[in-house]
């Protein structure tokens, strides 16, 4: 039977993008999987959207919280998921239909702990993807991740695959507003878990206005000096 990959996705007023997200989970080739829509405090229409896929997918899980920022909506995803596997991806983002199975594929022939992918920077919603049919991947170690400065994958909790046993106990910490996945990504490897890449791009990261990323510098972009403290 195929290993359960779930899929954690914080929401938080994307109306306007959640539904293409969940379009491209909905239709990933690799069918065994739970997705983890973990609302957090919407305003907008965003409840409604994702419920409207659950009531056509069981395997679409909506769940409502008070908001308290992206790093307490995922930690509530990993108390709650059930997977052999699991990911991260963002509301406004999407996946190539092959991703998964890329990535679960690429676990299963090297055994390894964490398979990461390059991502690709959009501000357009692709509605066609070409067939992936050479797919490579390698063994990597963690000086090879964070040199690979030009994709934008390399310090991020998205466009990546875990075993659950290595997330265990680990959680985004609550305090840090800005450059959370940084410090979450360095304490779990700092385990020295077995690393993988695959040269395939499967995942593709939506650059919106207001988003984290361009949002106008304020506060919370501070706390990333915290996050540096903590590292």
């Amino acid at each position: 039977m195929e290993a359960l990959v779930s899929i954690i996705v914080p929401v938080y007023n994307l109306e306007g993008y959640v539904d293409n997200c969940l379009n491209s989970l909905v239709n990933q080739t690799y069918q065994n999987i739970e997705i983890l829509c973990i609302d957090d405090g919407s305003t907008d229409k965003s409840a409604e959207v994702i419920k409207s896929f659950a009531e056509k997918d069981s395997r679409i899980i909506y769940v409502y919280k008070e908001n308290g920022g992206v790093s307490s909506a995922r930690n509530l995803g990993l108390d709650m998921f059930k997977g052999d596997y699991v990911m991260f991806v963002d509301g406004d983002d999407y996946l190539h239909p092959q991703a998964i199975d890329l990535l679960v594929d690429c676990i299963g022939v090297t055994n390894c702990d964490i398979v990461c992918a390059d991502a690709i920077k959009t501000d357009v919603v692709v509605s066609e993807f070409s067939k992936i049919i050479k797919n490579s991947f390698e063994l990597i170690n963690v000086k090879v991740l964070y040199s690979n400065v030009a994709e934008i994958a390399f310090a991020v909790v998205w466009s990546k695959i875990y075993r659950r046993e290595v997330l265990n106990g680990f959680r985004f910490p609550l305090s840090i507003k800005y450059g959370e996945d940084t410090n979450f990504m360095l304490k779990v490897l700092a385990e020295n878990p077995k690393l993988a890449k695959i040269n395939s791009k499967v995942y593709y990261y939506y650059s919106r206005e207001m988003s984290a990323e361009t949002s106008p510098f304020g506060l919370n972009k501070v706390t990333v000096l915290d996050s540096y403290d903590d590292i």
